[in-house]
């Protein structure tokens, strides 16, 4: 057989040239569009997986910001680089650590006000167990020993004995009077005559007149409980000491009020004196400290200075006044 003779298109098989060109150029072409394919799939992840490493710590930094803008504080961002954003993650990481800070304090000072809360509650029903105690026993003086030193000054065939147990129940009712929580203040006008009625009861029992002298018109002082028993006290010194060493005719108490400070003087006719050498005994320093107790001075000077004495001593003490609010 000669093949020469035979079509030139045509194979053994019965496929010709043409087709089989074609089917490869197909097979190539569906090779190069699949690579194509592929080549760009990857390109796309590649390009995908590099943005999302970039925005990665923004997307970080945006979380901690809002976790902070939440009050979580337990947090801190990574930084990348050393640029503006990187400077800008370090400010906002220092400023997280300190207010971590600053709530682990306000906790602790949290903790410290509960507890010191708790003391003082302790402490509150401690003071009103001790008021209440405080008040029976105020109630118990009052009422039995107030009674029985009444009882005496009444009953006692001798002066002094009396003159001692109204002295003593007069002190006992000051103490009583300074315990007494309820009783804060007392007007200045209202002491005053409590204190005239006692001195006059005292002088009376010695045969001692008394010239009373104060303002008629006195302005809304008043007293706190220490001013007036101090004060008190002091007037009622000073009437021992005359009653017991100058053994006068006539005691002169003048009170007087200038520039919110009250003056009282208590003056005897007694004999001259050298006051100007007086050594301060334990009365003197009683009634010394108690003016320094009241922001005020003691003082005692010849009773001459007096318009109507011609002999004697003069005790003076002065204290500072507050107005009634």
């Amino acid at each position: 057989m000669n093949f020469n003779d035979q079509p030139i298109g045509k194979l053994l098989l019965g496929v010709s040239r043409r087709q089989i060109d074609q089917n490869f150029e197909i097979s190539i072409y569906r090779m190069l569009l699949s690579n194509a394919l592929i080549i760009v799939f990857f390109s796309v992840c590649i390009y995908v997986g590099f943005r999302v490493m970039a925005m990665l710590p923004k997307l970080r930094r945006k979380n901690g910001l809002n976790r902070a803008g939440h009050g979580e504080f337990d947090q801190t961002v990574h930084v990348i680089a050393n640029d503006k954003i990187g400077s800008l993650t370090h400010s906002f990481n220092h400023l997280v650590g300190e207010l971590r800070k600053t709530i682990a304090e306000k906790d602790n000072i949290a903790v410290q006000l509960q507890e010191q809360a708790r003391e003082l509650e302790n402490l509150n029903r401690d003071l009103e167990s001790r008021v209440e105690e405080s008040s029976r026993i105020m109630r118990d003086l009052h009422d039995d020993v107030g009674a029985k030193l009444l009882t005496l000054a009444h009953r006692s065939g001798d002066e002094a004995n009396a003159e001692t147990a109204r002295a003593a129940l007069q002190s006992l009712r000051e103490i009583i009077r300074g315990l007494d929580v309820q009783d804060m203040v007392v007007a200045l006008d209202h002491a005053l005559a409590d204190w005239r009625g006692e001195a006059t009861e005292r002088l009376d029992s010695a045969g001692i007149a008394l010239s009373w002298k104060q303002p008629h018109d006195l302005p809304a002082y008043i007293l706190n409980n220490r001013q007036r028993n101090n004060l008190g006290r002091v007037i009622r010194e000073a009437i021992s000491n005359a009653i017991c060493h100058a053994n006068p005719c006539i005691i002169e108490i003048t009170s007087s009020v200038m520039n919110n400070v009250l003056q009282i003087a208590v003056c005897d006719n007694g004999p001259d004196t050298d006051v100007e050498h007086w050594e301060a005994d334990t009365g003197l320093n009683s009634m010394i400290r108690r003016a320094s107790e009241l922001e005020g001075e003691l003082h005692w000077y010849p009773a001459t200075k007096k318009q109507n004495f011609t002999s004697g001593v003069c005790i003076e003490i002065s204290c500072p006044l507050s107005m009634k609010g």
